[in-house]
């Protein structure tokens, strides 16, 4: 995704959900957009936590290395448990 689309997404990402503020009606403001009161949650939780930078698509290899980080640390502790 090039830097532009993103800036697309993320301008309605922050339209949805100044709409469904505006409006009290998550139910038909996510049926105007066509789309699931679930990433509707999503959005709204990223938002609340990150800010705008929130709404950006995460990519897979940055979970994947987030995962692999917390599997080598939950492995380091193991380890470290059993010379304790």
């Amino acid at each position: 995704m090039t830097k532009g689309e993103q800036a697309r997404l993320l301008a309605w990402r922050l339209r949805v959900l100044r709409q469904a503020a505006d409006e009290q009606n998550v139910a038909q403001v996510c049926r105007r957009f066509g789309i699931s009161r679930k990433s509707f949650c999503k959005w709204k939780r990223r938002h609340t936590e990150h800010g705008d930078a929130g709404l950006c698509d995460r990519l897979i290899a940055y979970r994947r290395e987030m995962a692999l980080q917390l599997c080598e640390v939950k492995h380091q502790t193991s380890a470290d448990a059993t010379f304790l």
